[in-house]
């Protein structure tokens, strides 16, 4: 079957897709790629958000937009709690070990459980009057509260069955312990199928639940093709970034970078967030051979456009913590050479083909050793940036690895 038939190939059932806030938000831009080749799969794709973030995404039918609560942060009351108090026990016990009620303080728990008591009730009412197991196919698109609740469905006798994915933000705990985030284990014990995003994350899943190997898949996000990048050689090494700026990303470390750095450098920067104040401090510091292009909050859209437009040497990405993250695939599918950290994923599209690894501990100095030395490295060649494009088209390419993601999910995988 050649990929015009993949794509065309309609299972005649639903999808199900439950999300965090797309179509609204910014921070699941790899469902943008993914629901209009889903909406080529399925007869009908619905999509349930959770909550609701700012900006929109188009959905374009048969794909809609849902909603099963107006406020995912209400409760029920106090009176229908106490009618309901099996259905808080079962949320209370599911939390798993070292979860107990004190470890989160009593009234936190106690609002959160209630929280998930209000939103079980509306996806009961949901599932009661309209799913269909022989028709209907149900994706979660993270590892969290949605996977809880048609968890506690399932235990409660429903006939349901899902598939969730799982990214490294929704695998690790703040300590970097999977094995301690709550509801872990119920969950593992109730999902029928698990799409592991990076190889990484499938990997610490089946140390932590073996018993639970069997339901483990590797299906990787991916990006459309949007072409190759305009590039020339240059005086200046231009390098690109894009992230939230927060403490996560570690934004600041690029520009700690740039002020060592001995060569002219023209970094761009897309994104915004809490840390702007913090790194626009350091861009004060920087010394007159470094220039820089701060564009603060950007569209998918916008970006896409400068990277189709502007001629990029270098996407840095010094991450502390990430899954397999698709600002990557994106840059890499302009053939843009990559420079990131070893952490979660990464090594999985940046490597000897795509561009350079540094250590997850690294340093401003080693950081700004490095880009000094970049003259000398492969990746400023037309036949290098070619091979980075090839790399991501073998494993990254939107088309390819989101049909597979719907023929797992449908049970044809």
């Amino acid at each position: 079957m050649d990929r015009r038939e993949q794509i065309n190939c309609t299972f005649m059932k639903e999808l199900w897709l439950f999300t965090r806030q797309f179509p609204t938000g910014s921070g699941e831009v790899f469902l943008e790629n993914a629901v209009p080749i889903w909406s080529k799969q399925f007869e009908r794709v619905r999509v349930f958000p959770m909550f609701t973030g700012e900006g929109s995404s188009a959905l374009v039918h048969p794909a809609k937009e849902e909603r099963l609560f107006s406020d995912p942060f209400g409760t029920p009351s106090w009176a229908a709690t106490l009618v309901d108090l099996p259905l808080m026990f079962r949320i209370l016990r599911a939390r798993g070990p070292g979860h107990s009620i004190t470890s989160a303080g009593p009234f936190a728990v106690v609002s959160r459980t209630r929280q998930l008591m209000q939103r079980y009730r509306s996806l009961e009412r949901l599932i009661r009057n309209e799913y269909d197991p022989a028709r209907v196919m149900i994706l979660s698109a993270w590892m969290e509260d949605w996977v809880t609740l048609f968890g506690l469905l399932k235990a409660n006798g429903s006939p349901l069955r899902f598939s969730t994915l799982a990214h490294r933000t929704d695998l690790f705990g703040p300590a970097g312990s999977g094995a301690a985030v709550e509801f872990r284990s119920f969950r593992m014990q109730h999902c029928d199928r698990i799409l592991c995003i990076a190889q990484n994350g499938r990997d610490e899943l089946q140390r932590w639940y073996p018993q639970h190997a069997h339901k483990l898949d590797l299906v990787r996000l991916g990006t459309p093709d949007h072409g190759i990048a305009p590039w020339s050689p240059a005086e200046e090494l231009r390098i690109v970034s894009c992230s939230y700026l927060n403490p996560r990303k570690r934004v600041e470390l690029i520009a700690e970078a740039l002020i060592r750095v001995r060569r002219p450098v023209h970094w761009t920067h897309f994104g915004d967030g809490p840390q702007r104040a913090a790194i626009e401090a350091l861009v004060g510091r920087m010394p007159p051979n470094v220039r820089l292009d701060l564009r603060g909050e950007t569209t998918n859209a916008e970006l896409l456009g400068a990277y189709a437009t502007t001629p990029f040497d270098l996407f840095v990405h010094l991450s502390a913590h990430e899954g397999l993250p698709v600002v990557l695939m994106e840059a890499a599918s302009f053939g843009i050479p990559l420079l990131a950290t070893d952490v979660g994923g990464v090594r999985e599209i940046v490597d000897h083909t795509t561009g350079h690894l540094l250590p997850a501990t690294v340093t401003a100095i080693e950081v700004a050793k490095w880009l000094d030395q970049v003259e000398h490295y492969r990746i400023l060649d037309p036949t290098f940036r070619s091979g980075v494009r090839q790399a991501w088209r073998e494993r990254f390419e939107a088309t390819t690895n989101y049909v597979r993601m719907a023929r797992l999910v449908e049970g044809m995988g």
